[in-house]
């Protein structure tokens, strides 16, 4: 029972993991998007001071949903390890 438990709790959380990383992507994209067109429109009325700096800090911003995207995927890999050792019938519950 305390198998069956387990791997429905990681099943969840598994599932959890795909959802996160999902909205991750879309807030990405939808920043990026949303600066690029910023940038776009407003080309002639910004000085190359503003243009610059509007780019570093998309591109900061971007760096940083990628490392979270890559600690989500570990964190789903790492449960999908644990689900596949649970589904074999194997029941070690040391296994980080």
């Amino acid at each position: 029972m305390a198998i069956n438990k387990d791997l429905a709790l990681l099943n969840l959380k598994y599932q959890d993991y795909l959802t996160y990383i999902g909205v991750i992507w879309t807030v990405a994209i939808s920043f990026f998007v949303a600066i690029v067109s910023y940038l776009l429109v407003s080309i002639p009325n910004l000085s190359f001071l503003r243009i610059t700096i509007g780019l570093l800090i998309l591109v900061f911003i971007e760096i940083a949903f990628i490392a979270i995207y890559f600690f989500l995927n570990t964190e789903k890999n790492r449960i999908k390890e644990k689900i596949s050792h649970l589904s074999s019938g194997v029941y070690c519950p040391s296994y980080p």
